[in-house]
């Protein structure tokens, strides 16, 4: 299927399905996954992160962006809401690339599936996940960017996000 120049986004809490529904997606359209970059960088601290070590993530995930057409488990939102809550600050590169992002479809992944834990989770509690994911909600809001929450089982959100993306890019 040809996508018209569209990245497919899937954003969400910690531990809400992410990164097996893009790799279901990627499987699904034949398409390369590209897993956060975030992951990959803070398993390889032996240190607690930094403020520094989130701008490198950014611009990490910034250049994995640009890499043409994929599924993309996570994008520079998920690095701005991380930063606001974190830090309480924004950056202004970041907000400048988010206002440029053009043919993205979003999915957010619904927060209400069992917790799996992980050192690099930081919020483990219902009521931050649920706060959290209301915060990506909004913001894909404000942006009027167009998304699709997503809820079930791994089957449901799957057939959801090809029924939602196959009418999105057939406009």
């Amino acid at each position: 299927m040809v996508f018209k120049g569209f990245k497919i986004i899937l954003i969400g809490t910690e531990s809400s399905g992410k990164t097996t529904l893009a790799a279901d997606l990627a499987d699904y359209y034949g398409l390369d996954f590209a897993p956060e970059f975030a992951r990959g960088y803070l398993q390889q601290l032996s240190e607690p992160y930094t403020y520094a070590d989130v701008l490198n993530i950014a611009k990490g995930q910034k250049a994995i962006e640009k890499e043409g057409l994929k599924i993309f488990d996570t994008d520079l939102l998920v690095v701005k809401v991380w930063i606001q809550e974190k830090y309480k600050l924004k950056v202004d590169w970041i907000e400048k690339e988010i206002s440029n992002y053009g043919n993205r479809l979003y999915l957010l992944c619904d927060y209400n599936i069992p917790y799996e834990y992980d050192k690099l989770r930081e919020h483990p509690d219902l009521i931050d996940r649920e706060r959290l994911y209301y915060k990506y909600k909004q913001l894909l809001r404000e942006l009027n960017f167009s998304f699709l929450e997503v809820a079930g089982d791994p089957d449901e959100r799957l057939k959801k996000s090809i029924h939602f993306i196959d009418s999105m890019v057939k406009m």
